[in-house]
């Protein structure tokens, strides 16, 4: 699997990139220079002009598992557009097509388990992650994302491997999650999942501050 041409770095501000990049400074909360390093840690990418249809206008977030592109997901920068997410189809009829459902892995899967952590938080998404991870890791914290509420069997099987590399793991869920919160406590049995309540206020990890970040976890 590769990434098509028209998804492009977002590393700068330049030209296209324009209102991708300022999506993630003004709505998301990131400085200018973190949406840079975040491009180096994660590959983040934007696409403006597409062949495929249903990726322009996203932020492009590749998903890597073992060391292969295995699909990438996509977050719209438009209120208007009904789809938030699109991630890659699995679906033989597809193309392009991608290697596994997304719910089958854990998004920064491969960065979880190349080292040893103080905290791994699991959350939903893949911007709760982005928060969580990068203004976590200088204080041992990771992140990994179910892309969804619940969580599979591969996915549990991934979280072993990561339960292995940390000393706490930790879940936080969206403001009004508490029955997947029950789920995901029956699921995870026997890992010592604990839950981290969000901060008043803040409704998903995502909106989390670089304070908040090391204060909750």
């Amino acid at each position: 699997l590769e990434l098509p041409v028209d998804f492009k770095p977002l590393k700068d501000r330049r030209g296209r990139a324009m209102r991708y990049f300022d999506y993630m400074v003004n709505k998301r909360k990131f400085k200018p220079n973190d949406v840079r390093i975040l491009n180096d840690l994660y590959d983040i990418r934007y696409c403006d002009r597409c062949e495929f249809r249903g990726w322009k206008g996203r932020v492009i977030f590749p998903i890597y598992h073992r060391g292969d592109l295995v699909s990438w997901t996509g977050r719209t920068i438009y209120k208007a557009e009904d789809v938030r997410y699109r991630s890659l189809s699995d679906k033989p009829d597809k193309h392009p097509r991608g290697l596994v459902n997304v719910r089958d892995v854990l998004y920064n899967y491969d960065h979880a388990i190349e080292d040893k952590w103080e905290v791994c938080v699991l959350v939903e998404g893949v911007m709760d992650v982005l928060k969580i991870d990068y203004y976590g890791e200088r204080y041992g914290i990771c992140a990994v994302g179910a892309f969804g509420t619940g969580i599979r069997s591969e996915q549990i099987n991934d979280l072993w491997d990561i339960r292995d590399n940390c000393k706490h793991l930790v879940s936080c869920v969206d403001e009004g999650a508490e029955l997947s919160l029950i789920k995901l406590k029956d699921a995870t049995r026997g890992m010592g999942l604990i839950n981290r309540p969000l901060p008043k206020g803040v409704s998903d990890p995502g909106e989390l501050s670089k304070r908040q970040v090391v204060e909750l976890f």
